[in-house]
């Protein structure tokens, strides 16, 4: 027996704007500076080069989100082409933050959702771990969770620029950090 495929359904394309307490940051547009071939490090714009970028790639019926896409496009001698690149969130051992980036390859990041009101958060596991397991809500599945911030860190290229960055529980550890919603619009 084959196992039938559910259909994958992309969003209309949309942009995402940064709402912050931090004036930097607020109003800026969550944008990718390129780290690579087909690699983005996500950080912040006053405009947008692109006009609504991204669309959410998600499984029809499915109640856990979807994966957040950008699609590149370039041209070579034999004529222009694309590549999707899927939103991931990459952790280090050194610090509760992880960096966030836009990548051809790579696991994409599962469970990117907005709520009823535009902003992004991520479904993470059935509890919190930042608090002691409370065994009803290991039960109750997946919640959604909203833990963005805007840091200062090191480039791809060197220097020092402003991230998207999540922490992975409590206060972050880099001082430079302002919390951030991301809105969908």
């Amino acid at each position: 027996m084959v196992a039938q495929q559910t259909p994958t359904v992309k969003s209309e394309p949309f942009n995402i704007i940064v709402l912050a307490a931090n004036p930097v940051y607020n109003g800026t547009y969550l944008s990718g500076v390129r780290a690579g071939p087909y690699v983005n490090k996500m950080t912040f714009s006053k405009t947008t080069s692109t006009p609504k970028p991204y669309y959410l790639n998600t499984t029809q019926n499915s109640n856990y989100g979807g994966h957040l896409c950008v699609d590149y496009t370039g041209s070579t001698s034999a004529g222009n082409f694309t590549v999707p690149l899927n939103f991931q969130i990459k952790g280090s051992l050194s610090t509760n933050l992880a960096s966030t980036w836009m990548s051809a390859t790579g696991e994409a990041a599962n469970g990117v959702e907005f709520d009823q009101d535009g902003l992004m958060g991520l479904h993470i596991g059935g509890h919190d771990d930042t608090k002691m397991p409370d065994p009803k809500l290991v039960l109750s599945g997946p919640k959604v969770l909203r833990r963005w911030v805007a840091c200062k860190e090191f480039g791809p290229y060197g220097g020092i620029m402003d991230t998207l960055m999540w922490v992975s529980g409590g206060k972050p550890q880099n001082p430079t950090c302002y919390d951030v919603s991301l809105k969908r619009i």
